[in-house]
């Protein structure tokens, strides 16, 4: 212990510079790292800001996806196209609007969770939205093998 206070009082001013400055190198470096692993976190994001990004974004993401969760994402998103379906009248330009609005900048696991709330949530009686929802994803499943079997 006496040894580590000689050290540390006998410091020339030059070599606390260099501490300071290899310090504060290793946090930028620290706070580089965090930002980076948050940044990656959570897998792909939906890039909803136009319909080519939004088609390729979902592609990119259903490749990083088990055949269950891609299921799952693309059952998600027929249940929040549903639900800015209403109130009924709308144009087709605004329920466009307010589903990219919805899963712009998410993950799949975000677009999930959302489609949950919206199940637990809005208006629709919840046995409805789920047989709405089924045939839904049975008619994209069949539009997904049919597009499988183009390629």
């Amino acid at each position: 212990m006496k040894r580590m206070y000689y050290i540390l009082t006998n410091l020339r001013e030059k070599d606390v510079r260099k501490i300071c400055y290899i310090l504060a190198a290793a946090c930028v470096g620290l706070v580089c790292l965090i930002i980076l692993v948050c940044s990656m976190r959570g897998g792909p994001r939906i890039d909803a800001s136009s319909e080519e990004a939004l088609g390729i974004s979902l592609r990119e993401m259903a490749k990083s996806l088990s055949e269950e969760e891609g299921k799952e994402l693309f059952g998600a998103i027929q249940t929040l196209l549903i639900s800015v379906a209403f109130p009924i009248g709308q144009s087709e330009e605004t329920m466009d609007r307010r589903l990219r609005e919805k899963i712009d900048g998410k993950t799949a696991q975000e677009v999930i969770v959302a489609a949950k709330e919206v199940r637990r949530g809005e208006g629709m009686a919840a046995k409805e939205l789920r047989l709405f929802v089924d045939e839904c994803r049975a008619e994209a499943e069949a539009i997904v093998r049919s597009q499988d079997h183009d390629e």
